[in-house]
């Protein structure tokens, strides 16, 4: 049995039970004293088979059907039943940011608005920032309907190929040589839309990664500098 604490009264969703960042949120939240509720779409996901929460749904969600996963998320956040919901992964998270201002009566969403999330989301807007003031980084050109001629730019070999949105590596490409641009180009825009071409960054040693937690107040609350291969 938990011990009352000043958090006890808070009740936290987390979307989805299958997401690696599950079980220490789980840990985490429950230690803290809060009512924790896992969303799965599997009984066999970590967030259902562990005893953190102290509720577990079981419904629907699915990236490959996203309005039949939208009707299952919204039907159980909209019962009043949590003060506060957690996204897991890109694909709830985009959902719940699109829908923010939907969800303001029933529940507070741990997600930027959808102005914010989708201007920091696009690779090209970070790019085009980056170029503004200065700040080094890959050459970036968009293959929209204003570049209709791919051999006008100013490209070394290897370059890069990839969506403006996204995450992973979902979508990317290298291309070595000129002759398989336009067609993977073509590829690419027909699938996830109009794609960046950006010169390739050889990485040749340990790639840093900066990760910070901020309020609301943009005011950073946690952060951790670390390395990997």
């Amino acid at each position: 049995m938990k011990k009352a604490s000043a958090y006890s009264h808070v009740r936290v969703l987390l979307i989805e039970g299958r997401a690696r960042q599950v079980m220490p949120l789980m840990e985490s939240l429950h230690k803290l004293g809060c009512h924790v509720t896992t969303y799965n779409a599997s009984k066999l996901d970590m967030g259902y088979a562990s005893h953190y929460p102290d509720k577990k749904v079981l419904s629907y969600c699915d990236a490959r059907n996203p309005e039949k996963s939208w009707e299952a998320i919204s039907k159980e956040l909209k019962t009043k039943q949590y003060d506060l919901v957690i996204p897991l992964n890109d694909f709830v998270a985009i959902m719940l940011s699109q829908h923010k201002e939907e969800l303001k009566p029933f529940v507070t969403i741990a997600a930027n608005d959808w102005d914010v999330f989708q201007y920091a989301s696009d690779k090209l807007k970070t790019m085009k920032v980056c170029m503004d003031n200065g700040i080094p980084c890959p050459k970036t050109f968009v293959a929209d309907e204003n570049l209709t001629d791919l051999s006008t730019l100013d490209l070394q070999y290897p370059i890069c190929i990839k969506p403006r949105t996204g995450f992973s590596a979902v979508g990317f490409r290298m291309i070595d040589r000129p002759d398989e641009l336009e067609h993977i180009v073509e590829a690419t825009k027909k699938k996830y839309g109009a794609p960046l071409i950006q010169e390739y960054i050889p990485q040749i040693d340990l790639q840093y990664k900066a990760e910070l937690f901020a309020d609301k107040n943009g005011d950073v609350k946690s952060c951790c500098i670390f390395s990997k291969l």
